[in-house]
């Protein structure tokens, strides 16, 4: 491919000044002037055009018409491009005067944009001289330039964050000003050796050391390309006035660091203060999209907007509308966390003076109710409209006992509602396919079919009758925290009031299966159904109590042996066996005949009340008192504490709560002698 011949003067030119504005050490460093043209006229007429060069580009010229088919559409310059090239036909004394006020650094960016700019900077003559002494003056307290650097140069090193070796602009670049050059930390160790041995004595403390990341810095070792200039430039015995410009050159380099310690130390204020204005125009903005009022109540010991990492991050340059917008979603994400602290703060202050009256008056009427008698959690009972209405009154209102005496008569109204509402949460467990046509919703939890199962695996709970799943312990424990209990579901005020809830009051209050731990028994349902269709009983209809009444017995034929019995056991506990022990496989079963089953019946009676009677047992209690026990403690209690000498089931019962298969710990037994299987025999296998 061609290029054009201005296309690779240009390459050459930038080649030539990278060259040029390379770093290098000792007291005769180069320069990045050029020497100055006898004649200052000639030297700019060389730039400009002759007439005849312009005729002979313009002698071979195409027709109009052809032109106008044939050539290509105009593109035309973007912006204000070439219009800075006529700031060079000003008159040269306003040049100084302009180009004077600019900084150094600013100057050598001007040389590496066109070649007129670089001839008028970097010639060396009186003009460019005055321009750059002008342009140092704007940077305070900067040492004059050293006479071995010129002034393009000197301004390369203190203000081009590059490094001399490897070319690359990185944040590790440190200035060696004695040895005249930037090294990166990378680079610096490679250009640094130690020189203690054979280095002149003359030239000891000399030569520029190798200073570390701590600051420390290291005499013996010497840059190495400053220390071979000077032994080929000096020998091994430099005269005086060689060793004096040596010191010259370390004074002016010692001074220069304390210079630029002062100058990166204005710099980092500086930067501080543009910064801290752009936080302001922040926090303006933010008040435009209505947080004013939530910005004027933050105290100290909230997390203002404008100090956030972000923000921080947009505030190292100037703001524009597009940068203001990208932060808007940060900045409201972080406004609405501070007002939900607030909010909650508030609240807080709010609640603990009221949440302990309703608690006294919740946990008064619960100890007024019979023993086993099912009633909601605090929580649920907190979440009631009429209870909300009266915690919800202004802070300023004091709120006693007295304030609930008006709720004192319909508290059971209350509750009522609140298992109502509890009941239509446990009716959406049951998938719609497992309800029978024409059932009403509370009839639906009556029958014997429908049993809920415990996801978190607590002992005998594959088989939950309702409303014994409204007080299951596992369905009154919750996450870890409030917040964590469906959060989707509950509003935001709704979840800060719980979170309160649990921080102020004694117990752990929880919504009844936040953490989702009871679910519709479906296997259970089709072993129910399928065992009352063996005993003549419609599943669609029979409910708890009916099935209760009659006490049907089954016995496992996938269990039978002929060396230990039959296994046995009631109705409800045939979904607890499938899953205990014939979870992966298949299980048989056949109801008992009327006189095996009255048999069995007994028996199960029998160590159901072995079990009850047992020293450990804690779960009977009494309905008296709410004492619990096992039933020979409870039967002394009675008698003792009540007066009663004959102690009935009505005295004694099992705690409703307790996690047990109908709120027992029946399970099967081996009946003897062991039958023989026929093939005849009703039986129903389960999958």
């Amino acid at each position: 491919m061609r290029r054009s011949a201005r296309v690779t003067a240009k390459s050459a030119q930038a080649a030539e000044v990278g060259q040029e504005e390379e770093g290098g050490g000792g007291i005769q460093g180069s320069s990045l002037y050029r020497e100055d043209s006898d004649n200052e006229d000639e030297q700019e007429n060389q730039h400009q055009p002759t007439p005849s060069s312009s005729k002979q580009r313009g002698k071979k010229r195409k027709s109009a018409s052809s032109q106008t088919k044939n050539q290509p559409p105009i593109k035309r310059p973007r912006g204000t491009r070439g219009l800075l090239n006529k700031i060079l036909e000003m008159p040269l004394d306003v040049l100084v005067e302009i180009f004077g006020r600019l900084d150094p650094l600013d100057l050598l960016h001007l040389t590496w944009t066109t070649k007129d700019f670089r001839a008028l900077l970097l010639t060396k003559n009186s003009n460019s001289h005055a321009i750059w002494k002008e342009s140092f003056l704007n940077i305070p307290g900067i040492p004059e330039c050293p006479e071995d650097l010129s002034e393009p140069k000197y301004a390369h090193l203190a203000f081009v964050n590059v490094c001399h070796k490897c070319n690359r602009k990185k944040s590790s670049v440190t200035i060696y000003w004695q040895a005249r050059c930037r090294l990166c930390k990378t680079c610096a160790p490679g250009e640094f050796n130690i020189r203690g041995m054979d280095l002149p004595h003359l030239y000891y403390g000399l030569p520029p050391s190798y200073v570390n990341k701590s600051g420390r810095r290291y005499s013996l070792t010497y840059h190495d390309a400053t220390v071979e200039s000077w032994l080929k430039q000096f020998g091994k015995y430099p005269r005086r006035d060689d060793l004096v410009a040596m010191q010259r050159i370390k004074t002016h380099a010692q001074s220069c660091e304390r210079w630029m310690a002062t100058y990166k130390q204005q710099a980092m204020q500086e930067q501080a203060s543009a910064i801290d204005a752009r936080r302001v125009i922040v926090v303006e903005h933010l008040k435009k999209l209505g947080w004013e009022d939530e910005i004027s109540k933050l105290t100290a010991d909230d997390s203002r907007p404008e100090q956030l990492d972000a923000v921080t991050k947009a505030c190292q340059k100037d703001l524009t509308a597009r940068i203001l917008s990208n932060l808007e979603p940060v900045l409201v994400q972080h406004m609405k966390m501070i007002k939900a602290k607030r909010l909650y703060a508030e609240r807080l202050e709010c609640l603990q003076k009221r949440l302990p009256v309703f608690y006294e008056v919740y946990q008064t009427y619960v100890d007024s109710l019979p023993t086993n008698s099912v009633y909601p959690g605090i929580a649920d009972v907190f979440l009631h409209h009429d209870i909300k209405e009266l915690v919800d009154l202004p802070a300023d209102v004091d709120i006693t006992s007295t304030n609930f005496d008006v709720l004192l008569p319909s508290p059971p109204n209350i509750f009522q509602d609140v298992l109502n509402r509890l009941e239509e949460e446990v009716l959406t467990l049951i998938p719609a396919s497992y309800n029978p046509e024409g059932a009403i919703n509370g009839e639906v939890l009556q029958l014997a079919a429908v049993t809920f199962t415990c996801k978190k695996l607590c002992t005998w709970t594959t088989h939950l009758r309702y409303p014994q799943v409204l007080v299951h312990r596992c369905a009154r424990k919750g996450p870890s925290t409030i917040s964590d209990q469906k959060p989707h579901e509950l509003a935001d005020d709704v979840v800060r009031d719980l979170q309160i809830l649990e921080k102020v009051l004694p117990t752990s209050p929880v919504r009844w299966n936040t953490s989702c731990a009871l679910e519709f028994d479906e296997e259970g349902f089709k072993i129910l159904s399928d065992a009352m269709k063996m005993c003549g009983r419609d599943p669609s209809t029979t409910t708890h109590a009916e099935l209760d009444m009659c006490m049907p017995v089954f016995e496992c034929n996938t269990c039978h042996d002929e060396y230990s019995g039959r296994l046995v056991m009631p109705l409800d506990y045939l979904p607890v066996h499938k899953m205990r022990v014939h979870k992966d496989g298949e299980m048989t079963f056949c109801p008992l005949e009327e006189r095996d089953a009255v048999v069995a019946n007994a028996r199960l009676h029998e160590d159901l009340q072995r079990q009850r009677a047992s020293k450990t047992y804690r779960q009977m209690v009494c309905m008296h008192c709410k004492t619990t026990g096992n039933s020979v403690d409870l039967a002394k209690h009675a008698k003792h504490e009540h007066g009663i000498s004959t102690v009935t089931e009505k005295d004694l019962a099992h705690q409703i709560d307790y996690t047990g298969i109908l709120g027992e710990g029946i399970t099967s037994y081996r009946m003897w002698p062991p039958r023989e299987m026929h093939s005849s025999e009703s039986s129903v296998t389960k999958k």
